[in-house]
């Protein structure tokens, strides 16, 4: 008899935030439907071809003057996302503005997506730069569907985020600092 265990190949990353942003960056390259899918998820208008993905660039641990970007997508004059990954109650308030500098000015459509374990609905728009925040959990419930879930990387990735970061449940952010004269802009501007 064989002995099954309930670890994958993701595993062996570790558990830590760099561990995460390597196993979805993966996950990505490794499945242009997932990689469109997400790209789709964010707002960037590009279709699912074969022409496309293989022209993308997926880059991880990219070292720029303005930091160290965890996930970087792009296709020459198309698009350029930057992803920042958090796990646990960890805030992105710095890298919101930290890269605005460091995307490809000739990109019709930049993104900012920083991803992270508490639901955050700030939206901004800053220097042609969509910033986009959203959670671990939304990922897993984009790909955790009939479309994607009888591919095996997409199991050993939704198996590898769940189980090592127990993102089961979603803490939600709903109250905005109304003292803070950012957000009230923001809700001005965006309605959010």
């Amino acid at each position: 008899e064989t002995h099954k265990t309930t670890y994958n190949l993701l595993d062996l990353l570790g558990s830590d935030e760099v561990a995460l942003s390597k196993a979805f960056s993966f996950l990505l390259a490794s499945d242009n439907d997932c990689y469109f899918q997400f790209l789709r998820f964010l707002g960037v208008p590009i279709k699912n071809t074969w022409t496309n993905y293989k022209s993308a660039t997926i880059t991880t641990e990219k070292k720029r003057k303005e930091g160290r970007t965890d996930i970087e997508l792009s296709q020459e004059n198309k698009y350029h996302v930057i992803v920042e990954c958090k796990i646990g109650k960890g805030k992105a308030i710095k890298q919101r503005t930290q890269y605005l500098t460091a995307f490809d000015t000739s990109a019709q459509t930049k993104v900012l997506c920083i991803l992270s374990q508490e639901r955050d609905t700030n939206k901004q728009i800053e220097k042609e730069v969509i910033i986009k925040n959203t959670s671990w959990l939304e990922i897993i419930e984009l790909f955790n569907n009939k479309h994607f879930i009888q591919k095996p990387s997409v199991t050993d990735f939704l198996k590898f985020a769940t189980k090592n970061y127990k993102m089961n449940e979603l803490k939600e952010i709903l109250i905005q600092d109304l003292s803070d004269t950012i957000e009230i802009e923001r809700f001005k501007e965006f309605r959010i």
